[in-house]
């Protein structure tokens, strides 16, 4: 999550049209196959609006019992994630978002935070297409 009092920059962020990439880490209750990855990938029709993942590749760098992904959206639509799943029979079981922009977690536990520097904010900037 991102704590700002820039209302312009956090829209230009967040709303789909920017097409800011937001990454994520997914627990499915099952495998995804290539094919549904490739159909997800495309792009699907749900609930009468056209959703699309921009990639979709196991995260193999946790060893967890269920299958784990790291997701990545242009759009950011409310709760794509998991209403694109459900469209196609599956379920997520977590959903952690792991970066936006340039940003990423990295080592952040659930609760903590910090202040983001004077090169961060100007990176985000530079992601929003904000030359302000």
């Amino acid at each position: 999550m991102l704590v700002t009092n820039d209302g312009d920059l956090m829209q230009r962020l967040v709303h789909p049209r920017y097409g800011c990439e937001k990454r994520y880490r997914v627990w499915t209750d099952r495998p995804l196959t290539d094919t549904v990855r490739a159909v997800l990938v495309r792009g699907i029709l749900v609930d009468g609006v056209y959703m699309r993942m921009a990639t979709i590749v196991p995260d193999r760098s946790i060893h967890q019992q269920r299958p784990v992904y790291e997701i990545r959206l242009r759009e950011g639509r409310n709760r794509q994630i998991r209403r694109m799943l459900a469209a196609v029979g599956f379920r997520v079981l977590r959903l952690v978002r792991t970066g936006l922009g340039p940003l990423n977690l990295g080592r952040l536990r659930p609760g903590e935070s910090r202040a983001l520097t004077a090169a961060e904010v100007e990176a985000l900037r530079m992601a929003a297409g904000d030359s302000d």
